[in-house]
């Protein structure tokens, strides 16, 4: 019973820098009259969120989540939600127009979001201020007076725990020296402790909130076919690969080529609760290569190729050493143990390039700015719009760059920042609190405008959506002008490699020649 427990607090640690999980973990919703698609939109965040028993029958409902046509009245116990290619729904209408089944997925589960984001706010499950770390300590101030030898002689433990000791000065004028003894994040007692913790007063929005999207999907141009280069295999990767797979099921296929970065060596558990394609089975396995099997098992005719994390000299000359390398590298030189059974290869500086000259989507799913950045000018370099998405405690926001760049509007700052926000548990990231709905619900317009760009679109529909929890409140900005990239190249290398000039590929055309 108690791996169980501690299972359990593993995998929502970071979810509960946003949210009470106690109340999550008991809600009680009813569903009807809603699609398939987002009956099981709904089915997938509710297990991530941890609510244990979803859905539940009508009589023992707290909330009930029904479509436009129900006999069910409207109240603060109701939510009513439609979508279409004309948009999504909370506000009691009727979608007028179709979906195409390529997008349905994607948009089935941007409305599962809005939906369960609402009954959080509505059951007061937010906590009133995010935190996105919590750590254990015991105090104990002592009277070195009082012993024979120095302090630094005794040994203070906590027994059946593992602490780090701290031995710090008062500054009272009594001579007394406090210890501080912080209890590893990983002990049982200390996440006792903090599953204890309560934050109560300051003000929560709960009064109900009506959001709706309005936009155009078009049909899809042609049957989709090309080549995606995400960049970041995490809380936003996963959730932009599972909508944008079920929906390419959905339809004929053409020839569909990957290329996967992502430079975590290892799942860990508390990636369960929002990175939807790992399992269990997953945990200790290297990002990419989860994500290249997942994709290989639900969309088998597609070619998948895996690499590390987006680095400069992907986007700079190689000497002719380089070009030497053979064609692939086993990850197994780089890490002590495989827990999987097959090799693991990725893809090695030259075939990288090679790869990314041939893409016809670029993907940001990144927790650093400089990789994005890296990434945003791979995109510039060949004309094609840069599809961006971040979250960050119960905030989120989409953007396709296609007559801008990350430089252009955050400053050039952000290329040489090596600060990370990140969920792991790396020591020297910035500790930041994570919710599966921020995560799924801009990663699925990203899905879309890769689906878009994969079946002829120049540019998505959706330029630019911005989601803000609290409130419920989103909204989102059309696309209208064309894609112009290639001007912001000039301005986003200068911001990654400002001491240098020479090795730097100016020329989008000069990229094949090198390959050449």
């Amino acid at each position: 019973m108690a791996a169980e427990v501690q299972d359990m607090l593993d995998r929502f640690s970071r979810q509960k820098g946003l949210v009470i999980q106690e109340i999550v973990s008991n809600l009680r919703i009813f569903i009807e009259g809603l699609p398939i698609e987002l009956n099981e939109a709904l089915i997938t965040l509710s297990e991530q969120l941890g609510i244990q028993n979803f859905p539940t029958s009508k009589e023992d409902a707290q909330f009930i989540i029904h479509g436009p046509n129900s006999s069910i009245k409207a109240g603060t116990d109701t939510i009513s939600v439609s979508y279409g290619a004309d948009g999504v729904f909370l506000d009691g209408r009727d979608s007028k127009q179709k979906i195409p089944s390529l997008f349905e997925p994607a948009i089935a589960t941007v409305a599962g979001c809005l939906c369960l984001n609402e009954v959080l706010r509505r059951s007061n499950s937010f906590l009133p201020i995010e935190i996105p770390k919590a750590s254990v300590s015991v105090n104990l101030r002592v009277d070195t007076n009082s012993m024979l030898g120095p302090l630094d002689e005794l040994k203070f433990q906590i027994e059946g725990s593992k602490t780090k000791t701290n031995i710090l000065q008062t500054d009272d004028g009594s001579g007394q020296q406090r210890i501080l003894m912080r209890l590893d994040d990983d002990d049982f007692l200390a996440k006792q402790l903090i599953e204890r913790l309560r934050i109560s007063n300051g003000r929560i929005a709960s009064e109900p909130a009506y959001p709706v999207m309005e936009f155009n999907l078009p049909n899809p141009q042609k049957t989709p076919r090309g080549h995606i280069t995400l960049v970041g295999a995490g809380g936003l990767g996963t959730w932009v690969l599972k909508t944008m797979i079920q929906g390419l099921n959905k339809v004929e296929l053409g020839n569909l080529e990957f290329l996967i970065f992502d430079g975590d060596m290892v799942i860990e558990s508390h990636n369960l609760n929002r990175q939807v394609i790992y399992t269990e089975g997953d945990i200790g396995k290297p990002k990419a290569k989860a994500a290249s099997d997942w994709l290989e098992q639900n969309l088998p005719n597609s070619n998948a190729k895996i690499a590390y994390c987006l680095k400069d000299h992907h986007l700079q000359r190689f000497e002719t050493a380089d070009l030497e390398h053979n064609d692939s590298v086993s990850l197994d030189d780089l890490m002590e143990a495989n827990d999987s059974n097959s090799p693991i290869t990725v893809l090695n500086d030259t075939k990288i390039q090679q790869q990314l000259m041939n893409t016809d989507v670029v993907l940001g799913c990144l927790d650093a700015m400089r990789p994005r950045t890296l990434a945003d000018l791979i995109a510039a370099k060949m004309d094609q719009p840069y599809i961006n998405a971040g979250v960050e405690g119960l905030d989120a926001i989409y953007r396709e760059f296609k007559d801008s760049s990350l430089v252009s509007l955050f400053g050039k700052e952000i290329a040489t920042t090596k600060s990370v926000t990140s969920c792991s548990s790396l020591d020297g990231d910035i500790p930041v609190s994570s919710i599966v709905l921020t995560n799924a619900l801009v990663a699925s317009f990203q899905a879309i405008a890769a689906l878009q760009r994969l079946t002829g679109s120049n540019h998505a529909t959706i330029n630019t959506v911005r989601w803000q929890l609290r409130e419920n409140d989103i909204f989102c900005i059309g696309n209208k002008n064309p894609v112009s990239r290639q001007g912001f190249v000039k301005d986003l290398e200068s911001a990654l490699w400002p001491e240098s000039k020479s090795s730097i590929i100016t020329d989008p055309v000069m990229l094949n020649d090198i390959i050449e």
